[in-house]
């Protein structure tokens, strides 16, 4: 290994190095511990697997930073009912002035 490497790894050091270093005398083993919150216990529906399965194809790229048209249109909607003042935002900012 080249010795500026070894010179920018003593500046910059990892947090995984870290974590080793925190970890060190406790095996590993023990149970996971779930953190997660409101994780869906419930079988899926059973028309989500066929249409999930019928976009597979789709999973295989990003998707557009700005998302899709119609998402956006949703979102769109939606706030324009919850939100009024979100619907004159948003038409200044389409039009490049300052909201």
């Amino acid at each position: 290994m080249p010795s500026d490497l070894t010179s920018l790894d003593a500046l910059v050091a990892s947090p995984f190095g870290r974590l080793a270093r925190l970890l060190e005398g406790f095996a590993p083993g023990a149970a996971p511990i779930d953190l997660s919150l409101g994780e869906p216990r419930a079988p899926l529906p059973d028309f989500v697997t066929p249409i999930l399965a019928s976009h597979a194809g789709e999973f295989s790229r990003y998707p557009p930073i700005k998302g899709l048209p119609e998402l956006r249109g949703a979102i769109a909607a939606w706030m324009g009912a919850a939100l009024p003042e979100s619907r004159k935002q948003d038409r200044s900012r389409d039009a490049g002035a300052a909201p």
